[in-house]
């Protein structure tokens, strides 16, 4: 049985509820020192009271000037997940025109933008 969120990474695949809901108590040292970046995610359903504590942890966490603009949404539907990814895809030709250009002098930018390509062929 996967006990903690790292056991399920390793394995590849998407931890139970418990241990994702006792992931979100890692102390804040922790999270600076270990944090990488997510770009590549499970398909399968998150359960709602993960999303909940996730929604209500994002809610406060720090934005610019403290302004508290953040908006969420959430989409379970199949179909209109589909379709945003649709449409997500139609304004690619044109955001990759203006990248373009950073791709041939910044590795690191290049290495992003591979990633935001992943993006875009599984939303």
């Amino acid at each position: 049985m996967i006990v903690t969120t790292e056991d399920a990474a390793s394995a590849g695949v998407s931890p139970t509820v418990e241990a994702a809901l006792s992931g979100l108590t890692m102390p804040l040292q922790n999270v600076i020192e270990t944090q990488r970046v997510i770009r590549r995610l499970h398909p399968d359903p998150v359960d709602d009271a993960v999303l909940q504590r996730v929604l209500e942890l994002a809610t406060k966490a720090p934005n610019g000037g403290n302004e508290q603009k953040a908006a969420f949404v959430i989409v379970k539907d199949a179909s209109v997940r589909a379709e945003l990814a649709r449409l997500n895809r139609s304004g690619f030709p044109i955001m990759s025109l203006y990248y373009r250009r950073r791709l041939g002098t910044d590795a690191a930018w290049a290495r992003t933008w591979k990633a935001i390509e992943w993006q875009r062929d599984h939303f």
